[in-house]
């Protein structure tokens, strides 16, 4: 019984932290992303986003090409 309402109230309290913390990921650049002051295309499928003010780099066919401008 007390098992069950510990996690009722866990699952309640981290319902709305896993919810802002879904945006933030969207937000904010993965791990595997490079932060360079100058960005350059390392293969034919890597393309330039603007996004937020700031410039990505991302590719489809090989994700350690991901770069962010900062």
């Amino acid at each position: 019984m007390i098992r069950n309402l510990i996690s009722i109230h866990s699952h309640v309290y981290l319902s709305p932290l896993l919810g802002r913390c879904q945006q933030l990921l969207c937000i904010q650049p993965s791990a595997g992303m490079k932060t360079k002051t100058a960005l350059k295309r390392r293969c034919k499928d890597c393309f330039f986003v603007r996004r937020r003010g700031r410039l990505f780099v991302f590719c489809k066919s090989h994700p350690r090409h991901k770069q962010r401008q900062g």
